[in-house]
């Protein structure tokens, strides 16, 4: 089976080599030198190669895999696209308000791919399509309640909670009215109608231009390059029979592929869980000591291959929305980090240097993480290599996936290590049902009417047990160590801040000083093209083909 593969390659790598040359010899294209971001003498090619999967569809809300999901950016324009500053962008959209939970949006004349105008009637039509599939587009439309079109022209959206950053969710592709159902003569099915750059030749198994969409399109069509599983997609791609493609690097694998490459920001952080039923780590000065002893740049620059930036909150650094509000600290402050320590009662060090509780017992942390994640592995060794400089000692346990979950969902850690997806209308809402911390672990039902924006706290004497393993016992904590309490915890700011009573300040304001998770890092994604693209490609956040309609 394997040797079948590496022949099939190794002919789609000939043929490519055999056309290509004959392409570029009949219409060689020079980029304009007018063209600021493009290099002098670039060149882009007429023809390019991309993956595809043809056991899967191009159906933007039912496709699976992640070589059809990125084809259909190019198939399918969005009413706006995001920047890499998480700036709504208008795409199809000519404009859009926000005001009382509804957003106006007023679309452009455009033209789908077979002709007809493109109406708001088709925009509440992909939209309601879109929130009733099992899609990454559903989940980030949760926060809408509906859609209707005001005239041809117009749409007003309505969601059930205040959110002002609602506008970068309206990233859905749309398609025509009703085609969503085509099939050809055979009764396969056909991709649904778009308004996008290309289109699907099915028969020569090919995107070509879309005539319909404005764009010099030095790049006219794209070849189609079946790689029906993980083992055919890296054999392609590290033989360089494709000219593009971007990994969200979630394997932890760095593509092996010669060209240029650009790096675009997600959303995804990674961050340490807390037991909130560890008296120790929900002490907040204890939880803030920890994250000031952690030395993100290294983690982001060693565990991540610099495919990450270091957290300073919540939230993305490359928000620029955010960026005076988040203020935790890239590299250790041991100085920050021994002053909380003391703060939560912890003063005491055996003869290795490592801090004790009352009873003297050595303070020991269990920081759970994947043993199917490399690149969490390493963060963990870090993680560990930084806390035992400060003085507390870390016994990693790293287990499968499902052993991880079952751990995690029984409380049956101190620290853990792990990922999750903030949407780009950045709703902490992600991080919030994590119930990590003693804020979180309080019911959803708390009140949001604290008289101040500012977290206050007050000392509450707490005994629990302190998990430990090894040659360590257990001990408890006496009564004089002092576990703060939030007055305005995260989680009432995050619902005070979805009903409109606190605002993005708030909620930062709250996470950072409570910390009920402690955000580590954020991985960025990866794009890697063909020189022959030229230097024109602006891979963005929505978008990682932003650019490639307009290469000349």
């Amino acid at each position: 089976m394997r040797r079948k593969k590496l022949l099939a390659v190794f002919l789609a790598i000939l043929v490519l080599f055999l056309t290509s040359c004959k392409e570029t010899q009949a219409k060689p294209n020079t980029l304009d030198n007018t063209t600021s971001s493009v290099s002098s003498g670039s060149t882009a090619a007429a023809v390019i190669s991309m993956l595809y999967n043809s056991k899967d569809s191009f159906n933007p809300f039912t496709c699976k895999t992640a070589q059809n999901r990125l084809l259909t950016q190019l198939m399918y324009d969005t009413l706006v696209v995001i920047n890499n500053n998480y700036e709504a962008q208008f795409s199809v959209a000519e404009s859009a308000a926000y005001e009382n939970k509804q957003i106006t949006v007023k679309l452009r004349s455009l033209q789908f791919s077979d002709g007809a105008s493109l109406t708001a009637q088709d925009v509440v039509f992909s939209f309601e399509t879109a929130k009733k599939s099992s899609s990454s587009y559903a989940a980030s439309l949760k926060s809408f309640s509906s859609a209707k079109a005001i005239d041809n022209v117009t749409i007003q959206f309505t969601l059930n909670r205040h959110d002002p950053y609602s506008l970068n969710l309206l990233t859905f592709p749309i398609i025509k009215y009703g085609s969503d159902t085509l099939r050809d003569s055979d009764n396969r099915e056909l991709p649904p109608i778009g308004c996008g750059r290309y289109v699907l030749n099915n028969d020569e198994k090919t995107l070509i231009k879309n005539n319909y969409h404005a764009g010099s399109y030095n790049v006219s069509s794209i070849r189609l390059i079946d790689s029906p599983d993980s083992e055919s997609v890296n054999q392609t791609v590290s033989a360089g029979a494709i000219d593009y493609y971007f990994t969200d690097l979630s394997d932890n694998i760095i593509p092996k592929m010669n060209g240029k490459s650009a790096d675009i920001p997600q959303s995804r952080v990674v961050f340490l869980g807390v037991n909130p039923n560890n008296s120790i780590m929900s002490n907040m000065y204890f939880r803030q000591a920890v994250s000031s002893a952690i030395n993100r740049e290294d983690i982001c620059n060693s565990a991540f291959f610099s495919k990450a930036e270091a957290a300073k909150g919540p939230f993305s650094p490359f928000w620029k929305e955010v960026e005076s509000y988040q203020t935790i600290e890239a590299k250790p402050n041991l100085n920050t980090a021994v002053e909380n320590l003391n703060n939560a009662g912890i003063t005491k060090k055996d003869e290795q240097g490592y801090y004790l509780l009352n009873n003297n017992k050595r303070l020991v942390l269990t920081l759970l993480v994947s043993s199917e994640n490399s690149s969490r592995i390493n963060a963990a060794e870090l993680i560990k290599k930084n806390l035992n400089t400060l003085g507390i000692y870390v016994e990693i346990k790293a287990v499968t996936n499902e052993q991880f979950k079952t751990l995690v969902t029984g409380n049956a850690y101190d620290l853990y290590l792990s990922e999750v997806r903030i949407e780009n209308n950045m709703d902490l809402g992600g991080l919030v049902k994590l119930k990590s911390g003693t804020a979180l672990a309080q019911a959803a039902t708390s009140s949001t009417s604290a008289s101040s924006s500012a977290p206050a706290t007050s000392s509450k004497p707490v005994s629990s047990t302190t998990s430990t393993e090894g040659n360590v016992a257990s001990s408890t904590v006496s009564s004089n160590v002092p576990v703060q309490t939030i007055t305005l915890t995260t989680e009432q700011a995050y619902k005070g801040y979805c009903d409109g009573v606190y605002n993005i300040q708030d909620l930062i304001t709250a996470y950072t000083a409570e910390l009920p998770t402690i955000p580590i890092c954020f991985r960025s994604g990866l794009v890697i093209y063909s020189e022959k693209l030229g230097s024109g490609l602006f891979p963005i956040v929505s978008d990682v083909f932003h650019g490639i309609e307009n290469l000349k």
